[in-house]
């Protein structure tokens, strides 16, 4: 299982989001593998030069949970930047 999340990419065009959806339907269908695992694996799919991407590289998380949640602020970031508010 662990290459269905190999093949998990943020695309050039794709947004955070998308990214992380597809991410999260990924590690839930492959809960038996270790979490640290799946965060080399998440830091190593993410659109490279980014400002997600450059943040946990400065910062890099320890624990997917960071992860998960430094991505979930940079999403919503991403989404204040497509409504205008």
């Amino acid at each position: 299982m662990e290459a269905n999340l190999k093949l998990v990419r943020q695309g050039l065009e794709e947004p955070l989001r998308g990214y992380n959806s597809g991410f999260n339907k990924e590690v839930r269908a492959n809960d038996n593998l270790q979490s640290g695992v799946m965060l080399i694996l998440a830091k190593d799919d993410v659109k490279e030069g980014s400002p997600f991407f450059i943040s946990i590289s400065k910062t890099p998380p320890n624990t997917l949970e960071e992860f998960l949640k430094k991505a979930k602020k940079y999403i919503n970031y991403e989404n204040v930047l497509e409504t205008g508010n």
